[in-house]
């Protein structure tokens, strides 16, 4: 079922649409969720999560592409989940290894909701070529090991993290330049 089936469905309040939305999405939502998370069920749970806030929020809300609405929300439930499963001790997840790597690009900045680092960030991917955006996007958006980038891109791992290398050093420069503080 396409997108625009599922949003009318949910335009209409037709529990059918939040059904079609986890048929279509599900598997996804729970691989973006459980690379961030430390259990199946709580990935499981952002999912559901994710599934009510469309329902809630559609109508009046009409998303273009109700995947990418719906793996922000699943994401940021994740982090938030995971924020306070780990407050005490960080563990050794994809994510947590993303993070480190891109800690000397922003620095101590935790608040990924900042409105003003959010579009620098999305102004200096627009820089990128394709490749270089969608390693990026898939390692510290997905949290993504780089092997299963270099799976899906068709290259070597070294090649992967060359170019994320050249991605953070390039996004240094770039907020540096925007004027934040890295």
């Amino acid at each position: 079922m396409e997108d625009r089936e599922i949003v009318e469905l949910l335009q209409q309040r037709d529990p059918a649409g939040v059904r079609a939305a986890q048929e279509k999405y599900g598997a996804l939502l729970r691989r973006l969720a459980g690379r961030i998370l430390f259990d199946a069920r709580d990935a499981e749970e952002c999912v559901n999560d994710a599934l009510l806030r469309i329902w809630q929020v559609i109508p009046p809300n009409k998303p273009d592409s109700l995947g990418a609405f719906l793996s922000v929300v699943v994401r940021q439930n994740a982090l938030d989940r995971r924020r306070r499963q780990t407050a005490e001790k960080r563990g050794g997840t994809e994510y947590d290894l993303s993070l480190d790597e891109l800690q000397d690009c922003v620095g101590g900045t935790d608040d990924v909701s900042d409105i003003a680092l959010t579009d620098a960030l999305n102004r200096y991917l627009r820089t990128l070529s394709v490749p270089m955006r969608s390693a990026f996007l898939r390692r510290y958006f997905s949290a993504e090991s780089v092997r299963e980038i270099a799976e899906s891109l068709g290259c070597s791992e070294q090649k992967i993290k060359s170019m994320l290398f050249r991605c953070r050093k390039g996004l240094r420069k770039f907020l540096k330049q925007e004027g934040f503080d890295v």
